[in-house]
């Protein structure tokens, strides 16, 4: 049985950016998280991407953490709309015992066509991130949100909206698949230490993903 909560372990609480290209095991860490946590509490898991392949590692995982599914309420959401206004409502709405809310992704809140350029953005920084960012202060509830990234010639895996998700951000977190067969790090970025890799999430098996703690947030950081 596992005994820690696994945001815990790797040292991560508050507010939890996590990026990386698709594929690289973003919603899986997530997943890891939530069916831990869903030991000590509620867990809400807001998709907005409309894929349902994380649904079956979610209960694996759930099970192989000795979590409790009853703790997790998922929620798929497709519309833009509905989707920022949910975000919006959680500081009023969430359960007393929730201790974990999921975004998967984030970037869907905004208006990817741009039909008001001047404007883009201001969903997320005036609406989304301060909801989210108020759980944290206010609830002690853990947010885990998950960006939508691109890769660019000349800058490498950038996450959309980056440097405005980071400033409400506690932790900016990458996911990069590792030279390791179905395994991807764990990256801590920061302004005062160079990346770091906390820790290795498992993507294969069949009992769903696992983290191996590396280097929690906390110790000492090398660079």
């Amino acid at each position: 049985m596992i005994d820690e909560y696994k945001l815990v372990s790797l040292g991560l609480s508050g507010l939890i950016h996590v990026w990386g290209l698709p594929a690289s095991g973003k919603t899986l860490l997530a997943v890891t998280a939530a069916a831990s946590a869903s030991r000590k509490g509620r867990v809400e898991w807001l998709n907005f991407d409309g894929k349902r392949g994380f649904l079956q590692q979610l209960r694996m995982t759930v099970d192989k953490y000795a979590g409790d599914p009853k703790n997790v309420a998922i929620s798929l959401l497709e519309d833009r709309e509905t989707m920022l206004s949910t975000i919006v409502s959680l500081p009023h709405k969430l359960h007393e015992d929730v201790v974990l809310v999921v975004i998967d992704p984030i970037t869907r809140v905004l208006d990817m066509a741009r039909t008001d350029p001047t404007l883009w953005g201001r969903e997320l920084l005036e609406d989304a991130l301060p909801a989210l960012a108020s759980l944290v202060v206010n609830r002690a509830i853990d947010v885990i949100v998950i960006s939508d990234s691109r890769m660019l010639i000349d800058k490498g895996t950038v996450a959309v909206y980056h440097s405005s998700i980071k400033h409400w951000s506690n932790y900016d977190i990458l996911v990069r698949r590792s030279a390791s067969a179905g395994k991807s790090e764990i990256v801590l970025n920061g302004d005062t230490h160079m990346p770091q890799t906390i820790g290795v999430l498992t993507l294969a098996g069949s009992s769903g993903p696992d983290i191996v703690v590396q280097h929690p947030v906390g110790t000492t950081l090398e660079g």
